[in-house]
């Protein structure tokens, strides 16, 4: 019994220690970018952009954006209508066959109004 209590013991300390290092990392990453990250209203009134890049992220089923992605697509089809830049540039994973983040973000960019000749796929 003594055993399995210090196996146990050690386990919530590992788990601990890793939730800790965790919590450190991210605190120290936002923390040194603060003050490079813009918010959306500022970045609206960047007019001398030449593109928008919307970074990928993880494609459901190879048809739909995830949450995250999909926020993203949205920020920049806000910023493009805003006028902030003249074109889009989807960056994301097309390196297999059945997985394609580049064409289904400009499909939902395409959707939501841009015109197909100002969305460019960098993949």
């Amino acid at each position: 019994m003594k055993i399995l209590k210090k196996i146990l013991v050690i386990a919530a300390c590992v788990c601990f220690m890793t939730a800790a290092a965790v919590f450190v990392v991210n605190a120290y990453v936002v923390n040194s970018v603060k003050d490079a990250v813009i918010s959306p209203e500022q970045a609206a009134q960047i007019k001398d952009a030449d593109c928008i890049i919307v970074l990928g992220c993880l494609v459901r089923n190879n048809e739909t954006p995830s949450h995250m992605l999909e926020d993203r697509l949205i920020t920049g089809v806000e910023l493009f209508n805003s006028g902030t830049a003249p074109k889009l540039l989807m960056s994301g994973d097309h390196g297999r066959k059945n997985y394609d983040e580049v064409n289904v973000m400009k499909n939902f960019a395409v959707e939501s109004g841009v015109d197909s000749q100002d969305v460019f796929m960098d993949h």
